[in-house]
């Protein structure tokens, strides 16, 4: 991925102005996320008020954002420590997400690939892909990284 061609520079989440980052980030999952299976909108404030809740998880280098040559943020990737993992220390990688911008294909394998270098020496072991679709567009991106299926779960719906 040339991210220098096309002036792509990668930064940690800023947590002294999270509430604006959480802004900003909400903007462009809106249409990140648009045309994805089971997507469902969530209000601005239900969203920052989420994500403010687990400010005490969101590390500065665990939320790596991108951003273009004009300050939009062009992908990101949000990942915590996996609290529950208590044998070994683990990150789960709960979003990642970057532009539909035909330029910008390959951003995210390369955003996760900085994720994870910068956290090698903090003695992680292992990286959960949460909640990924078989046929998705990350699905690649993990296996590319060493990523495989480790559990499924099924999804039910009644209607009264």
């Amino acid at each position: 991925f040339p991210s220098h061609d096309i002036g792509v520079r990668f930064r940690s989440l800023d947590v002294s102005r999270l509430e604006e980052e959480l802004n900003r980030l909400y903007d462009f999952n809106t249409t990140a996320f648009a045309t994805n299976f089971l997507y469902s909108g969530i209000q601005r404030e239900a969203f920052v008020l989420k994500y403010l809740g687990m400010k005490s998880l969101l590390k500065p280098g665990m939320v790596r954002i991108a951003e273009n040559a004009q300050g939009e943020i062009a992908a990101f990737v949000l990942a915590f420590v996996d609290l529950f993992a208590t044998d070994k220390k683990q990150l789960v990688v709960k979003t990642l997400a970057r532009s539909k911008e035909p330029d910008l294909k390959g951003l995210g394998a390369v955003l996760l690939d900085d994720l994870f270098s910068g956290l090698k020496d903090q003695g992680f072991e292992s990286v959960i892909h949460a909640f990924m679709i078989d046929d998705g567009l990350s699905t690649p991106v993990s296996e590319a990284l060493g990523g495989r299926k480790y559990c499924s779960y099924r999804l039910y719906y009644h209607e009264f």
